[in-house]
Formats: structure tokens, C-alpha cells, sequence
């Protein structure tokens, strides 16, 4: 039986996030900027609107998520718990499990986190933060079954 909470894969996941998001907030402050030329209140509301969704994302739920985010695999079953508001449980007996996928951006891979897909006939099951030999050792798993 295997067990894990996911914490230090969450949290360089939540990072990532938060990178690609400081990007996305960055860029809409610098619209907001070139836009007080011609509509001060656009420029402001635009500015404090990314700085707004920056902080909401990246600092409260982002991190809720990935503190939820759970897995579990016991007697040829995998479960995996996640969501903030509606919390989500998925279950998958690994016999229907077609193909498993390992997957990572550029980012994930410096900081050592995998995303991991098992595939069955009616759709998925994604575990979007695994460190990576984890990730190795639960696809070989489920490869095995």
C-alpha cells in the first residue's frame, strides 16, 4: 500500500504557478501603465485588477490546492483527492488503466516535479505534482498492472 500526501512536489508546483502568473500579472500592469496615457481610471483598474488576481491566485488558492492534493494505492486501486471548493475524488482499478503518461515543462523539470496521466477507456486521472521519482516509480506501477 502507498500512501502519499504531496507537499514538497506541491509546493515547487505552486512556485511554478506562481512564476507563470507573476509573468501574466506583470504584463497586465505594464498595459495598465501604457494605458494611463490615455484613460487613467482603464490604466488603474486594469493594474489593480491583475495585482488583485495575482494575489488571490497565487497566494491563497494555489496553495490550498496543492495542500489538498493527495494520492493513494491500495489493492489495485488508485485515488486521488484534490479540489478547494467542490474536493474531487477519483478512483481507477489499475486493470482498466490503458497507458500512463509522464509528463513535465521545462520549468517542472529544473525544479524536479511530473505531472502523472493514466489513461483508461473513458477518459483520465491526473496527478499534477509528483517529485520525480515518484512519478517513475507510481507509472511503473501501474504499468505493471
Amino acid at each position: 500500500m502507498i500512501k502519499k500526501e504531496i507537499f514538497s512536489p506541491g509546493r515547487r508546483m505552486s512556485a511554478i504557478w506562481q512564476i507563470r502568473l507573476a509573468a501574466v500579472a506583470a504584463t497586465a500592469i505594464s498595459v495598465g501603465v501604457e494605458l494611463l496615457e490615455y484613460s487613467v481610471p482603464l490604466g488603474i483598474a486594469i493594474s489593480v485588477a491583475a495585482v488583485a488576481a495575482f494575489g488571490f491566485v497565487g497566494g491563497l488558492y494555489l496553495p490550498a490546492y496543492m495542500r489538498r492534493l493527495s494520492y493513494s494505492l491500495e489493492r489495485g486501486r488508485l485515488t486521488v483527492v484534490k479540489g478547494v471548493f467542490t474536493v474531487k475524488r477519483s478512483m481507477l482499478e489499475l486493470s482498466l488503466a490503458s497507458a500512463v503518461s509522464v509528463r513535465s515543462t521545462p520549468l517542472m523539470r529544473l525544479l524536479g516535479v511530473r505531472r502523472l496521466c493514466v489513461f483508461y477507456p473513458k477518459g483520465r486521472i491526473t496527478i499534477p505534482a509528483l517529485a520525480q521519482t515518484e512519478a517513475a516509480s507510481l507509472a511503473l506501477e501501474v504499468h505493471r498492472r
